[in-house]
C-alpha cells in the first residue's frame, strides 16, 4: 500500500511520504507534540499534512492545529474560504463538532454523522472528543474520531478517518497510542 500511496504521491506536485522514527516525539504545530507507531508515514500534499499507515484513502491521521477566528479547519480543493465553514472562537464543543461535520461535508465526504461527544484528555490539557460515521465520495463507508481542544481563541484537531470493514479497526489502536502520547507546551 506505500507504495500506491507514494505513485500517488509522485503525481501530485508538492508531496511527500516520510518514515518517521516511532521512537521520537514529532511536532505537529501550536506546541503540540506526539510519538508516532511504528509503520506510520507522514504525507504532505502543499498545504496538507497527515499521517498514514497503510497509504492515502486507506487510514489518514490529520492534525488541525491553532486554528485562529475566521479561518476554515482545513482548505478544500476548488473551494474558496468565503465557501467553507470558519471557527469562530466563541464556539462550544458542540459548535465545534457541527463544524468538523460540515468541514468534512465541505471536502466532499457524505452522510457525515459525528456521535458521542464527550470530554477527553488533549494532553494534560481539557479538551473533547466524539466519534464519525461517513462515506467518502464514492460510498464507501468510513469511521473516525476527532479530538480537540479550545484554547486562547484557537481550535486544535486530531482527525482520524479509515474505511470501516477493515482499516478502521486494524489502524484504531495505534491511533489510540498517538492520541495518548500528545504533550502539550
Amino acid at each position: 500500500m506505500r507504495i500506491a500511496a507514494a505513485v500517488l504521491c509522485i503525481l501530485l506536485a508538492g508531496c511527500a511520504l516520510q518514515d518517521m522514527d516511532p521512537d521520537s516525539e514529532v511536532s505537529v504545530g501550536n506546541g503540540i507534540r506526539v510519538t508516532p507507531q511504528p509503520g506510520f508515514a507522514q504525507v504532505h500534499l502543499a498545504t496538507i499534512r497527515y499521517w498514514t499507515k497503510n497509504g492515502t484513502g486507506l487510514d489518514e491521521l490529520g492534525f488541525y492545529t491553532g486554528i485562529k477566528n475566521g479561518e476554515p479547519l482545513f482548505p478544500v480543493s476548488g473551494k474558496s474560504k468565503k465557501d467553507l465553514p470558519l471557527f469562530q472562537a466563541r464556539m462550544t464543543p458542540n459548535d465545534v463538532e457541527d463544524l468538523i461535520v460540515a468541514a468534512l461535508t465541505a471536502k466532499g465526504m457524505q452522510t457525515v454523522h459525528a456521535a458521542s461527544l464527550r470530554p477527553c484528555p488533549f494532553g494534560a490539557a481539557a479538551g473533547f472528543c466524539f466519534d464519525l460515521s461517513l462515506a467518502n465520495d464514492e460510498g464507501l463507508g468510513l469511521r473516525g474520531k476527532a479530538l480537540a481542544r479550545l484554547q486562547n481563541g484557537m481550535l486544535d484537531v486530531v482527525l482520524f478517518t479509515a474505511p470501516a470493514d477493515f482499516y478502521f479497526d486494524q489502524v484504531g489502536p495505534a491511533v489510540d497510542r498517538i492520541l495518548a502520547s500528545i504533550r502539550t507546551q
